[in-house]
């Protein structure tokens, strides 16, 4: 999986980096070759706002793009939320996918057959 972090208004340093990439590992294992991730940090610096960091995260592989996103007080619980969303939606495209190659095979009845 590719990965690509970008910050707004926040400087993107390499602990930040390092806990992405160590967040989206999980991730990584449930999806299909050729798959692309862009996750944005913000940071928001007004003080009436008391979540100031959003993460937002899409999800681009072969037949969906999925898009994620979550507010916190810190970076580690939002990254948290925003790969347990991925995994959510990954895992029922999925299994939608799957189904459907499953029952492919069945066909409607006409009604001039029953």
């Amino acid at each position: 999986m590719q990965l690509e972090v970008t910050g707004r208004h926040v400087p993107i340093t390499e602990e930040m980096r390092e806990l992405t990439e160590q967040r989206l590992e999980r991730l990584e294992r449930q999806v299909p070759e050729g798959t692309f991730c862009r996750v944005t940090l913000t940071e928001q610096h007004n003080p009436a706002i008391p979540e100031h960091f959003h993460v937002e995260a899409t999800l681009q592989m072969p037949g969906a793009t999925i898009h994620a996103e979550a507010d916190s007080r810190e970076l580690g619980p939002c990254l948290g939320h925003v790969v347990d969303e991925l995994q959510r939606q990954v895992h029922r495209h999925l299994d939608k996918a799957r189904l459907g190659r499953r029952a492919g095979g069945e066909t409607i009845r006409r009604a001039d057959e029953v």
